[in-house]
């Protein structure tokens, strides 16, 4: 759910406007392919999905981002470490 890893890292209004594009990208984009005539309208499905999947994307590494940045701040290793 994008979004929601900032708004449980602290980051509400990051969070909000994350999950915010990732409902309105897909219904604005939904609603004018709806609208454009045939032919293009494939374009526009194929480019309203790349948008959306950009968008958790996108969200799903920041999110990682604001974690790793929480656990260096409080002194957490992240992730596995080789020792020789």
């Amino acid at each position: 759910l994008p979004g929601l890893g900032q708004v449980l890292q602290g980051e509400t209004t990051r969070g909000l406007t994350h999950f915010g594009l990732a409902v309105a990208v897909p219904f604005v984009g939904g609603s004018l392919a709806m609208l454009t005539p045939a032919p293009a309208r494939n374009l526009l499905w194929t480019a309203v999905g790349a948008a959306t999947l950009g968008v958790a994307v996108y969200s799903a590494i920041d999110s990682y981002e604001l974690a790793v940045a929480y656990n260096r701040r409080h002194g957490f290793a992240i992730g596995l470490t080789l020792r020789v």
